[in-house]
């Protein structure tokens, strides 16, 4: 907001009231209303208000500001001076009733727009009451209608204060509408950025890609993958595509940072060289890349998904996630063999027990339980103090029925952790399944100790003891079981 040379400075401080220092004390009241800024009388007693609350004086406070309301009927700030002085004190119901009627009155009848400064402070107070906020809303709104032609255009800071209430109250769609309202007026790099959120949230994507575009075109290139990105989600795929092969095209062979020489390898992060001398990591063009390949999969357009899969394997050959991607989805059944074949021997040369562990966790978790079980037999007598390792190759056993591989890892769990009930339980059943029923007892009644939930325990230990021999304890466990499953 412009203000002339005449008018210093105007500082809204807490509480709605205002400062004013100036160095020729006679500003013009059609300048003040011209910038939305109160009668200067008017500041003058708010600031005798602010001083007399700021010395614990509340009565001269209040006097100071209904003397304000009572002089200058056209303004807004003594009704929200007011309404603060309420909140603070104590409020009474028609007295709050009669402010909000004036506020309202006065909303409706003010000549100008409320000066930015006070909306925009309003808008940070954490308590005020949203039914002010909408008033607010509404008198921004009905003052900042696209302007006609040849009429002088709306305040920037308005329409940032219009923005800001509206995303206060919830009004996403509105906000949107009024900061696009911005960006033609020719909104700053701060409310784009604002925009843009917002369309994010939203899932305007078009939209989106189409400011985007603008703030390329006006020299942020840095966010052409950003572009990218938003035309993908946008539907818009051509173009994004077209986006990603400019992109690479501009980028040069792969360069390490460091100064280390062709006999040497750098040890610094591989970059690609852009132009104007700006460098873009490897990695994040690819992570872009690789974005936009899924997002064209999940619309139906596997061709182009493949197309973008394989430029981002070629940015980063390397990439054993983008080749096993690519592998798996788009490999033939030779290829696929072939590099299942080659994972197998890979696996048998490991010897490292924490890259076995992980490995087989991995498999375990995708479902390929017998590759996994090799692993982690290996990894487990190596990593002796790991209970993960010992309850991942326990289950591993449990899921393919080896029970006496599931036996012996989960009563190593058990060793290492004594506060889990999973080792003690899934150790029971195993032995159950290895016919030693009678050694199943003990850590079944375990299980229920630490989780009296794992209710299915109850039916073992009725199996177990009935064998044993023990029938009122197998009778009391079958109730147990039959109570839990009503």
């Amino acid at each position: 907001m412009f203000i002339p040379q005449r008018v210093c400075s105007v500082v809204l401080l807490v509480g709605l009231s205002w400062s004013v220092t100036c160095a020729h004390a006679t500003a013009e009241e059609a300048v003040q209303r011209s910038q939305g800024l109160p009668p200067k009388e008017s500041v003058q007693l708010l600031r005798a208000a602010r001083i007399a609350r700021m010395q614990g004086d509340f009565a001269t406070e209040l006097a100071k500001l209904q003397e304000a309301l009572e002089k200058f009927p056209e303004d807004l700030t003594p009704v929200f001076a007011l309404l603060e002085y309420q909140r603070i004190h104590g409020r009474t119901a028609d007295r709050d009733q009669d402010l909000r009627a004036t506020l309202t009155r006065r909303l409706h009848q003010a000549t100008q727009t409320i000066a930015p400064a006070v909306a925009l402070q309003l808008i940070m107070d954490p308590n005020v009451d949203p039914e002010i906020l909408s008033l607010l809303e509404q008198h921004l709104k009905d003052r900042t209608q696209p302007s006609a032609a040849g009429a002088p255009p709306v305040e920037e800071m308005q329409l940032v204060a219009l923005a800001k209430i509206q995303q206060r109250l919830g009004l996403d769609e509105a906000a949107a509408t009024t900061l696009i309202q911005l960006s033609k007026e020719g909104g700053s790099f701060h409310q784009s950025w604002m925009l843009l959120r917002l369309l994010s949230k939203l899932e305007r994507w078009s939209e989106q890609a189409d400011l985007l575009q603008d703030m390329v075109d006006s020299g942020m290139t840095d966010l052409t993958i950003n572009l990218a990105q938003a035309l993908a989600q946008a539907g818009r795929l051509e173009e994004a595509i077209a986006r990603v092969k400019a992109l690479a095209e501009e980028f040069g062979p792969p360069v390490g940072v460091g100064e280390a020489s062709s006999s040497q390898q750098s040890t610094d992060p591989i970059v690609w060289a852009a132009p104007q001398g700006a460098l873009r990591e490897v990695s994040s063009f690819q992570q872009m890349v690789n974005n936009i390949g899924w997002i064209a999969r999940d619309q139906g357009d596997d061709e182009a998904a493949e197309q973008l899969f394989r430029l981002a394997l070629a940015v980063k050959p390397d990439d054993e996630v983008m080749q096993a991607t690519l592998l798996y989805l788009y490999g033939s059944r030779e290829e696929q063999a072939r590099q299942i074949a080659a994972e197998a021997v890979r696996r048998v040369a490991e010897t490292d027990p924490q890259t076995l562990f992980d490995e087989g966790t991995h498999l375990l978790a995708t479902g390929d339980v017998k590759a996994a079980i090799a692993l982690l037999k290996r990894a487990a007598p190596n990593l002796p103090t790991l209970e993960a390792a010992w309850y991942n190759l326990g289950m591993a056993g449990y899921r393919l029925g080896d029970w006496s591989t599931a036996e012996s890892a989960f009563a190593k769990a058990a060793q290492l952790n004594p506060g889990r009930a999973q080792s003690y339980y899934f150790r029971g059943i195993s032995l159950v399944q290895s016919s030693r029923c009678r050694e199943a007892i003990q850590p079944l009644l375990q299980a229920l100790q630490l989780d009296a939930a794992r209710t299915q325990a109850h039916y073992y230990l009725a199996r177990c003891y009935r064998q044993a021999g023990n029938n009122p304890e197998a009778e009391r466990h079958k109730s147990l079981y039959e109570s839990a499953q009503k």
